[in-house]
C-alpha cells in the first residue's frame, strides 16, 4: 500500500506537555495544566548561535526532532514539515509593523516565511538531504503525511514534523499552545516470514491514510481558525483504540487507519 508507513520512533513537545507521561495522560483525558506564560523548549540540539535565531516555536520544532539528530545528518533521511499557520505571530507583528511604521524586521520575515525553521534546522543538523515544508489549512498533518509516505519510495526513512504555535489575540482562540510532534517513518514491512514480520510490527505501529469526496458533514471544528486541528490526530494515535479516524470538510473525508496505538514516544 502506497499510502501506509510504519511510525518506528516518534517525539513530542509543548510547553504544557513536556514528558511521555503528561502526553498520554492529556490524550486520554483532555486535561491541560493551566498556564500563562508558555515555557520555551531548551533545543540542545541547535548550536546557541542558531538557537538565538529560533522562535518560541522554532524552538519547539528544534526540541521534538532533536530525537531524530543521528538521523537527520543523513543525507538519505528526507524531511517534512507541516503546519498549518507556522509562526504565525511574528507574520502578524510584521504586518502591524508595516501598517504602523510602514518597516519590516529582516529577523521577524526569515522565520515567518513557512521554510523559515526547516532553514535553521537544516543548517544546525548540516542535513543535505530532501526537505520540504507544507501546509494545508486544518489538513496539514494529513498533506505532510502523503508527503512523507510518496518520500519513502525513495528514501530509507523520512523525518516528518507537525507543529504550530500559540494562536495569536488577534485570532481570539484563547485554548491553543505552542506544540511540536516528530515522527520517524519507514516504509511498511511486506514479507511472508511471519517471525520477521512479527518483529518488524513491534517497531511501531502501521499508519496508512486515504481520501474520497465528503460523504458527510463537514466537521465545523476543522473550518476555524484554530492551529490545533493536527492534535485531533494525536490524540487518536496515543489514546483511542479505534482503528479508524474520519475528519471531514467541505470537499473531501480524510480517513486514517492504524493497527495499534501509539505507544514509541521518546
Amino acid at each position: 500500500m502506497k499510502n501506509c508507513a510504519q511510525i518506528t520512533a516518534a517525539s513530542f513537545w509543548a510547553p504544557v506537555l513536556q514528558t511521555p507521561d503528561a502526553w498520554f495522560h492529556w490524550a486520554k483525558t483532555g486535561y491541560l495544566p493551566a498556564t500563562d506564560n508558555e515555557k520555551k523548549a531548551d533545543a540542545k540540539s541547535i548550536p546557541p548561535m542558531l538557537r538565538r535565531r529560533l522562535s518560541p516555536l522554532g524552538r519547539a520544532v528544534a526540541e521534538s526532532s532533536g530525537a531524530f539528530a543521528d538521523a537527520l545528518k543523513d543525507p538519505d533521511t528526507a524531511v517534512v514539515f507541516a503546519s498549518r499557520w507556522g509562526d504565525v505571530q511574528n507574520a502578524v507583528d510584521e504586518l502591524k509593523s508595516l501598517v504602523e511604521t510602514g518597516v519590516l524586521s529582516p529577523t521577524l520575515f526569515a522565520t515567518s516565511v513557512h521554510n523559515g525553521i526547516a532553514a535553521i534546522l537544516s543548517i544546525a543538523h548540516k542535513h543535505k538531504g530532501f526537505e520540504t515544508a507544507v501546509a494545508a489549512g486544518p489538513f496539514s498533518l494529513e498533506a505532510g503525511f502523503m508527503s512523507a509516505v510518496g518520500l519513502l519510495t525513495e528514501y530509507p526513512r523520512v523525518v516528518l514534523v507537525s507543529y504550530d504555535a500559540r494562536s495569536p489575540e488577534d485570532f481570539q482562540e484563547p485554548d491553543s499552545f505552542t506544540h511540536a510532534e516528530a515522527f520517524l517513518l519507514e516504509a511498511q514491512v511486506e514479507c511472508e516470514d511471519r517471525d520477521k514480520f512479527l518483529t518488524a510490527w513491534s517497531r511501531g505501529p502501521f499508519l496508512a491514510l486515504m481520501s474520497q469526496p465528503t460523504q458527510s458533514a463537514p466537521d465545523k471544528h476543522l473550518e476555524t481558525l484554530s492551529g490545533m486541528a493536527d492534535l485531533d490526530v494525536i490524540r487518536w494515535l496515543l489514546a483511542d483504540k479505534s482503528p479508524f479516524l474520519t475528519r471531514s470538510d467541505r470537499h473531501a473525508d480524510w480517513i486514517w487507519a492504524k493497527n495499534s496505538t501509539l505507544t514509541v514516544l521518546e
